[in-house]
C-alpha cells in the first residue's frame, strides 16, 4: 500500500466535516462555532477511526486484514448486513447534505452578484432556495445519468 491508496481511505472519512461549516448562515455565532466544531468534528473522527485501526489490529491476524478488504462487514455483530446498511445510510445522508450544501452556495453566491448570470438562483434571507435545489437536483440527475464516475 503507497500514500496514495492510504489517502483514498481516509479522506472521505474528513470531507463530510466540512458540511457543517457549509450550513453556517443557520449558526447564532458562526465566527466563533464553525473553528470549535470543526476541530472537534476532526478530533472525534480521528479518534474513532484510530481506534478502529487498533481494534481490528489486536482481534485479527495481519493476513485476514491484508485479504479480507471487507472485514469490519465480515466480522460485524450481530451479522454482516449492519455494516453494509450503515454504508448505505452513509452514504445517502453525505448526497443529502451535499446537495443542501451546494444549493446554499449556489444561492449565496447568487446573492453576492458575484458572477450576475446566476442572480436568478438568489433566495431571499431566510427563505429555503428552491429554484437553486431545483438547478442542483437537474445537475446532480444529469451526473447519475451519465452512468460513469470517471465520465463526470
Amino acid at each position: 500500500y503507497n500514500f496514495v491508496s492510504m489517502m483514498g481511505l481516509w479522506f472521505p472519512a474528513n470531507t463530510g466535516i466540512m458540511a457543517g461549516s457549509n450550513r453556517s448562515a443557520d449558526l447564532a455565532d458562526p465566527s466563533r462555532s464553525i473553528p470549535k466544531g470543526t476541530l472537534f468534528a476532526q478530533v472525534s473522527t480521528s479518534l474513532l477511526y484510530l481506534s478502529f485501526i487498533v481494534i481490528y489490529g489486536c482481534v485479527a491476524p495481519r493476513q485476514t486484514l491484508l485479504d479480507d478488504k471487507f472485514f469490519a462487514s465480515t466480522a460485524a455483530f450481530p451479522f454482516k448486513e449492519v455494516v453494509i446498511w450503515g454504508v448505505m445510510a452513509s452514504t445517502i445522508g453525505a448526497a443529502l447534505s451535499s446537495i443542501v450544501s451546494g444549493t446554499r452556495l449556489l444561492s449565496a453566491i447568487a446573492g453576492d452578484k458575484t458572477l450576475p448570470i446566476l442572480r436568478i438562483f438568489a433566495a431571499t434571507p431566510g427563505k429555503e432556495p428552491r429554484l437553486a435545489l431545483a438547478a442542483s437536483g437537474v445537475l446532480c440527475a444529469c451526473a447519475i445519468g451519465i452512468g460513469e464516475l470517471n465520465a463526470v
